[in-house]
């Protein structure tokens, strides 16, 4: 029986491997794939163990010719420094080299979310879903959500920044409305009036009072998307905004003291546009003085693709084919969420059924991402354009090797260097 002294155990209480989590493991050639944690021992072997081990739940793993690699992953009784016994997960090497975990050479270890596996040549990433996720920042983040702190959100356009920011106003439990709006949809001249209100003849066209989001959200939150976007002269009374919590309406005299959260969202890194002389630099300080956000691209967290098609299908009463949702996770999707349900909604439209397949909507996907939509602008090389027509062949014929390279007129093999070739672009 493992034994678990004090730190261990509040640090496996808190993070441990449970049963449902999800496990990535990526090869150093081939394809990598992803399963949920439903049994109490899950075994990782190369293929010459295969006719040796005996599992109930076998995961492949890629070594060299005739190496021999034989991991489990188990579920374990432990015990704490007090006495109690707790079910853990925990890894072992049965055969094999030692494994590198999070850096560091060992044979067995209990095992925590987030954690990263490396023997010969696979990586194992015991993962947090984007449930834990969420739920790790707003643990971390708890009393900043509840406080009168601004708070940055930094990702591509379509992670979900405005959805995060919504999820921050409810638990804040301010009782005001959650109000937004993106910087970069008004002109200049236009976004003074927008976040501080005008009064009436204060402009050509002003022709009534007009209060701003910022006293419009008074008791609440206002969301102010693509900060970057705020001309570096409205900066400054912003900034003054944050210190005294006044509004002055354009061309007013009095100034309105309101009690008004900012969440605040970029894409761009603002660091870089102050030697750009296109933010203040004291705007910045104020700016980052709450707590930053970073929102992950489906790009870097392919789960995260699995996790929202398989959301997507609920709710919307559809079947995603397993070989087409690994086809999505071999893409960078630069909308991010927004351009996947996009695409998902386009496809269920045109479907003649619930279930949903591989098509022509999808091999435009491989184009658009490899930038051929810009060919004039900028080539690829010859290489790539071999990789990717070879992705759409292989992807039409739903992943069948020997059928796509047959139509390739290429061995099976050489159809594979070709995938392989595409993934390292």
């Amino acid at each position: 029986m493992y034994k678990e002294d004090q730190f261990m155990c509040e640090v496996l209480d808190e993070n441990g491997l449970q049963e449902f989590d999800k496990i990535r493991v990526i090869p150093a050639s081939g394809k990598s794939y992803s399963f949920s944690l439903n049994r109490t021992s899950v075994d990782f072997i190369t293929d010459s163990l295969q006719k040796e081990v005996q599992s109930p739940v076998i995961k492949k793993l890629v070594g060299r010719k005739n190496e021999k690699i034989h991991l489990r992953l188990k579920k374990v009784v432990t015990e704490t420094y007090i006495g109690k016994q707790n079910e853990r997960y925990l890894v072992e090497v049965l055969r094999g080299p030692a494994m590198k975990l999070n850096g560091h050479y060992v044979y067995n270890a209990l095992i925590e979310r987030g954690d990263e596996v490396e023997i010969s040549f696979n990586k194992i990433k015991f993962q947090l879903t984007p449930s834990q996720q969420d739920k790790s920042h707003f643990q971390k983040y708890e009393q900043a959500f509840k406080s009168k702190l601004p708070i940055l959100l930094y990702g591509e356009t379509g992670t979900g920044k405005t959805t995060l920011a919504k999820k921050i106003h409810t638990l804040s439990g301010r009782q005001g409305e959650f109000v937004g709006i993106n910087i970069s949809a008004f002109s200049h001249n236009i976004v003074e009036s927008e976040l501080f209100g005008h009064i009436k003849g204060a402009f050509t066209g002003a022709f009534q009072d007009k209060k701003g989001v910022l006293r419009q959200a008074h008791g609440g939150t206002l969301f102010l998307d693509e900060i970057d976007s705020l001309p570096i002269e409205l900066q400054t009374k912003l900034l003054t905004f944050l210190d005294d919590m006044k509004v002055r309406s354009v061309g007013g005299q009095q100034s309105h003291q309101v009690d008004t959260r900012i969440i605040m969202a970029t894409g761009r890194n603002l660091l870089s546009l102050i030697s750009k002389k296109e933010l203040r630099k004291d705007f910045y300080f104020r700016v980052t003085s709450g707590p930053t956000l970073k929102l992950p691209s489906l790009r870097d967290e392919p789960l995260l693709i699995n996790d929202f098609c398989k959301e997507y299908e609920v709710k919307n009463e559809v079947f995603i084919a397993p070989k087409l949702l690994a086809f999505y996770q071999t893409l960078p999707w630069p909308g991010n969420y927004r351009q996947l349900k996009s695409h998902l909604d386009q496809k269920k439209v045109f479907s003649k059924g619930p279930k949903l397949k591989f098509d022509q909507r999808d091999e435009l996907l491989i184009e658009q991402s490899s930038h051929l939509v810009d060919i004039h602008e900028d080539f690829v090389s010859l290489k790539e354009m071999k990789s990717m027509y070879a992705k759409k062949v292989f992807y039409t014929y739903e992943q069948n090797y020997t059928k796509a390279a047959g139509k390739l007129d290429i061995t099976p093999k050489s159809l594979k260097s070709l995938l392989q070739a595409e993934m390292n672009l």
